[in-house]
Parts: structure tokens; C-alpha cells; sequence
């Protein structure tokens, strides 16, 4: 789902089920919120609870987050509380405990949730992983506390052949400077 104006305060508290996301797309943003939160867009003081295990077995990019798969707008004050897993047939996966990819804004949101990257055995050759954003290209806001707690790795790393994985307790990759982070997981 696609989000240009202002989601708050809602919850997704089925911690008990599974979002079993599968089929083929180009590039494909899945969130426990929001899918894709576009430039305008808000989602604040939400709670995610819901498991999402994402695969596709074709297409170019993959965005998972547990707020949201894809952030050009802004993310503030929420929290994912559940495991959040990438795998598939892309190319490339960003995978974060709260936004997948992240080129608008994160602050004061938090992950307790795993996050966890692709098996080796799919065809995925690039993996960012990370307890808040997977990759981040704009703001991770220093004025409020960003923190993770939860455990953030790739299946079977050591078993990779052909894939690159950047993999980090706030961010699994960067193009801008990060402060006011907390990273326990």
C-alpha cells in the first residue's frame, strides 16, 4: 500500500500469524504499516507485531521493513516488535527492522524484532541488513534517540558465494552520516 498522507497511532498485533508475502514484481516494497510511504508522506507513533517473511522469486530490488518497505517520507515515533525476514530471486534486498530502504526520514523509532537476510541457496547478490534500515540514502534523525534491540544476521553467510552483505545493528549500509543511535541486538 502506498501512503502519501498521515498514518498514526495504529497497531498491527497479530504477532501470532505469519505474513507469507510471495510472487513475482520488479521492485517490490513490503511493510508491517506500509509498503511504501512516499515523499509527503508521515506514519507515526505506530506499533508493528506482525511476522513478515518476504520472498519473490523474480524481480530487481526487494524493500522489507517492519514499518515500512520503502521510506520517502517520514517515519517517526514507531516501533517493530516482530521478525522480519527477506528472501527471494532478486538481485538485491534491503532488509530493515523498521525501513527496508530509507530516503526520506527515521526518528525515534526503534526495532526489538530479529531481522534476518536471505539463505545463500537463493539468487540474491546484494543484502543490506539492518536493525533499523537496511539502506539508508537521506536522515536518520539525531535529535531524537533511534535504537535497536533485536538480533540482525544472514542465514548461512559463511556459505555465500556470490553475494555481498552489509550487515549492522542500525544500518546494513550508509550514504550519510548516522548520531544518536543505539544499537544492543
Amino acid at each position: 500500500n502506498l501512503i502519501s498522507g498521515t498514518v498514526s497511532g495504529c497497531s498491527v498485533n497479530t504477532a501470532d500469524e505469519e505474513s507469507n508475502v510471495r510472487g513475482n514484481a520488479g521492485t517490490c516494497a513490503i511493510g508491517g504499516i506500509a509498503g511504501y510511504v512516499q515523499g509527503g508522506g508521515t506514519v507515526t507513533d505506530c506499533v508493528a507485531k506482525q511476522v513478515i517473511y518476504a520472498r519473490l522469486s523474480s524481480g530487481t530490488i526487494m524493500n522489507i521493513g517492519g514499518i515500512a518497505g520503502n521510506n520517502e517520507g517520514v517515519v517517526k515515533d514507531s516501533s517493530n516488535e516482530a521478525k522480519v525476514t527477506g528472501n527471494g530471486g532478486q538481485p538485491t534486498v534491503n532488509i530493515g527492522g523498521v525501513v527496508g530502504r530509507n530516503a526520506g526520514t527515521v526518528s525515534g523509532s526503534s526495532n526489538s524484532g530479529q531481522v534476518v537476510g536471505p539463505s545463500p541457496y537463493t539468487t540474491v547478490t546484494l543484502c543490506n541488513v539492518g536493525g533499523i534500515v537496511g539502506k539508508n540514502e537521506a536522515t536518520i534523525d539525531d535529535s531524537e534517540t533511534v535504537r535497536n534491540t533485536g538480533t540482525v544476521n544472514v542465514n548461512g553467510i559463511e556459505k555465500c558465494v556470490n553475494l555481498v552483505a552489509n550487515v549492522g545493528g542500525i544500518v546494513g549500509t550508509t550514504s550519510t552520516s548516522l548520531s544518536n543511535c543505539n544499537n544492543s541486538g
